[in-house]
């Protein structure tokens, strides 16, 4: 997967890193390959795809949908509670926000997305995502201790 740049709000681009380590149909599951807090990524590389990005722990941190234009328009967050909602909640992401990591009221999962969860979390227990995603990080975090 590689790079991508985010738009920052003063303008620029801020660069994270990720790596594809599953991939099923439209569905991806990300590690972030860069030592900052985890994010999801605003655009995607391709249309209508699905990114299941993964926490440092190996749990799944979000499910986050792309729509034709490769923006995000909906996220699904597992590891925190938002306004008032505690748990697994989603959020709606309006396209035209300069900042779409700041919109969308979190709200109780809808059935749509109660099954899109299923089937992500059907996946990462079958493809054992959680041991490869842990072992990434951890892969990671020595490489850049030893500086190689």
């Amino acid at each position: 997967m590689g790079s991508r740049g985010q738009l920052l709000k003063a303008g620029g681009f801020e660069e994270y890193h990720y790596k594809t380590i599953m991939r099923y149909k439209k569905i991806r599951f990300l590690v972030q390959t860069d030592g900052t807090s985890i994010k999801v990524p605003m655009c995607s590389n391709s249309p209508n795809v699905i990114y299941v990005t993964m926490a440092k722990s190996g749990d799944i941190q979000s499910i986050t949908c792309y729509n034709k234009r490769r923006r995000i328009y909906k996220q699904i967050d597992f590891l925190h509670n938002h306004k008032g909602i505690i748990g697994t909640h989603g959020h709606y992401i309006n396209p035209h926000d300069v900042n779409p990591h700041a919109g969308g009221e979190g709200h109780t999962l809808t059935r749509h997305e109660k099954s899109l969860e299923k089937k992500v979390e059907r996946l990462y227990e079958k493809n054992g995502i959680h041991d490869i995603a842990h072992k990434e990080y951890k892969e990671w975090e020595a490489i850049n201790k030893t500086g190689k």
